[in-house]
């Protein structure tokens, strides 16, 4: 089974914005901020937030939305179906199986690794950061001792 254009943006951009199955199903083209780079996702209890997009994935959607409605779905397609694109993606490339969900912790653990706590919470769109902190951040104690060596 080949994939098409949308599938794989749908894969990156699910994996370079941390995209939530339902996030990524509720996308119309109004969620997207051209002068921004920024889509604001709806996820669990429709609660919004902002998710910054790279230069590639900006004009990819610039090109593939010229023509759609504001209303209308970037990716016409149910929860249910991006989990069988997933599957359809490992398939084709001999990948151990993967779920979306497992896009999204990719996305979570490297954010904590690169960057502060706070800046992946925001980016992961939770409200606690104990959330981010306990799922998330594997840092371990090796980072501790190199955040107090020059003290």
């Amino acid at each position: 089974a080949v994939l098409g254009i949308a599938d794989e943006e749908l894969l990156d951009l699910a994996g370079d914005g941390a995209l939530r199955r339902v996030e990524a199903v509720k996308l119309r083209k109004r969620d997207y901020d051209p002068s921004s780079g920024r889509l604001v996702a709806k996820g669990k209890g429709d609660k919004t937030r902002e998710v910054p997009v790279g230069n590639r994935w900006r004009k990819f959607i610039e090109a593939w939305c010229a023509d759609k409605a504001s209303s209308e779905p970037l990716f016409p397609i149910s929860r249910r179906q991006v989990s069988l694109v997933v599957q359809r993606f490992c398939a084709m490339h001999k990948l151990k199986p993967f779920t979306p969900h497992d896009l999204r912790k990719t996305f979570g653990t490297h954010i904590c690794r690169m960057a502060d706590i706070a800046i992946a919470q925001r980016l992961l769109g939770h409200a606690n950061i104990q959330t981010t902190a306990t799922i998330y951040d594997r840092r371990g104690v090796e980072a501790e001792d190199e955040a107090v060596k020059g003290l």
